[in-house]
């Protein structure tokens, strides 16, 4: 098997660029080769290391880019909009961000396959469900551009052939020793947590007999009666996806410990220190947003399910600025006493 040996370059990405990829797989080939595709998959850049998209194990969830490599360096394209061409890239953000946790709509995904070669009709009307490239061209809809004709039904040919978009030369590029590092390290956090999220979407959608597809939607619907809120609190208040920080140290101790990290990561312990501190910073200032938010919301409304979510940033903020704290100390090359 080859190695994945090559990575995006992230200071060339900008939020919002588009992220298109082909993977060795039969199910890859097969989407290609029915819609005459270059590439098979289609995703969000939203800075700072973090990519959205939709999958078919998880619905919408992030991934970590600093763990995504390929094998060929033309396995990937990074598109982005063409000079001039206007976009609100805020409302681009705000409808990407929004939307995690949503459902994947295999039947959409396969309509709209088969519709390239077979002429079935394609039913993109539903706002609550993704899949990739429907995700992709709705989110720059919401800020105004449509990047192909039917944002709720196309292929990831289309988004490549769009007159809007041009390629970013140099996006993708040979992975130093310390990017090797961390993608062969795998994501097995994040794809802890997407598996959690949906679980925990699901089981709330049991309880409530409510089409809730992601958090936001969670939490309007607890702040709607006092047994919404007791129904969803009662599933969050031990679901695992509220213990998932206890896990993050469990599995990674070496990002709270100077002496563990330096074993670790050895000579690279330095480069891979910054790009696990450049990845902290929006992150940090997401839970913080989102921290301000809630505690808004749940002075305005006091329920229980809002008081369990802004304990849980609480702790997210602080996680952030304890393993921020390590990484400068790592990057200054201080040896902790």
């Amino acid at each position: 098997m080859k190695k994945k040996v090559f990575v995006l370059d992230l200071s060339k990405l900008q939020k919002g660029d588009i992220i298109l990829q082909r993977f060795p797989n039969e199910a890859s080939r097969g989407i290609r080769e029915k819609t005459g595709s270059e590439y098979s998959h289609a995703m969000l850049y939203m800075g700072n290391s973090s990519i959205l998209h939709a999958n078919l194990k998880g619905g919408v969830a992030a991934i970590n880019a600093q763990h995504e490599g390929v094998e060929n360096a033309d396995d990937m394209v990074v598109l982005r909009l063409k000079e001039g061409v206007s976009c609100d890239m805020h409302q681009l953000i705000q409808y990407a961000r929004r939307t995690v946790g949503t459902a994947y709509s295999l039947k959409e995904a396969i309509q709209v396959t088969s519709d390239k070669v077979s002429g079935y009709e394609i039913d993109g009307a539903t706002t609550n469900r993704q899949f990739c490239t429907k995700y992709v061209a709705m989110a720059y809809d919401a800020g105004g551009v449509k990047i192909v004709n039917d944002p709720t039904a196309c292929t990831p040919q289309e988004i490549l052939t769009s007159d809007k978009l041009e390629r970013v030369e140099g996006a993708v590029r040979q992975a130093t020793p310390a990017e090797r590092k961390l993608v062969e390290e795998g994501s097995e956090t994040l794809n802890n947590q997407t598996d959690l999220t949906e679980e925990l979407l699901r089981t709330v959608r049991e309880e409530t007999k409510q089409d809730i597809q992601t958090f936001e939607q969670l939490l309007d619907a607890s702040l709607e009666s006092p047994e919404l809120d007791e129904a969803i609190y009662q599933v969050c208040k031990n679901h695992p996806y509220m213990c998932m920080l206890d896990r993050y140290h469990e599995i990674r101790p070496e990002e709270y410990d100077y002496e563990m990290f330096i074993e670790k990561y050895g000579e690279t312990s330095r480069g891979v220190a910054w790009e696990m501190a450049s990845k902290l910073i929006e992150q940090n200032e997401l839970y913080c947003i989102q921290y301000i938010l809630l505690q808004q919301e749940y002075k305005k409304k006091d329920t229980k399910t809002c008081a369990l979510f802004v304990d849980l940033y609480r702790r997210l903020v602080h996680d952030c600025a304890e393993r921020n704290a390590l990484y400068l100390v790592i990057l200054k090359g201080v040896q902790r006493s």
